[in-house]
């Protein structure tokens, strides 16, 4: 069986909403791919039209890859060296927010963008069992 036809039936197997928020994370989606990015161009503004609402762009997927992770990290070990915590910590924070929203996108679990830090771990931390519901 071809990688298509396993896509294709995981697809369906899927409610429509679900189907296109796939989709769409595929679209923004800017890390390794093991086979390679597809030979034939793809129109990109014609699925997201298609997609509609759940197509737009999101920001944390295309700047979540560990190169940007690597780099903010190296930005905080500067300003910790140079007596800046406040810097650190602050970088620290956007890391940790990143990844947070980036295992929900991946998880397919929604959430409000404007939740603050704490909120967005909790859930991660709760979709991903680590802790009990309350």
């Amino acid at each position: 069986m071809r990688r298509a036809d396993i896509f294709e039936d995981c697809l369906a197997r899927m409610p429509l909403k679900d189907q296109k928020r796939a989709l769409a994370a595929l679209l923004d989606y800017d890390g390794y791919f093991s086979y390679g990015k597809p030979s034939k161009p793809v129109d990109v503004a014609f699925i997201r039209e298609w997609l509609g609402e759940s197509a737009k762009p999101t920001v944390r997927i295309q700047s979540l890859n560990w190169k940007y992770v690597k780099e903010q990290y190296e930005k905080a070990i500067v300003r910790l060296e140079d007596g800046d915590a406040a810097g650190t910590i602050t970088i620290a924070k956007s890391i940790l927010e990143a990844v947070c929203r980036h295992i929900l996108d991946s998880m397919g679990s929604s959430y409000d963008h404007k939740e603050n830090l704490l909120k967005v771990v909790r859930k991660s931390l709760r979709i991903n069992q680590f802790v009990a519901e309350r």
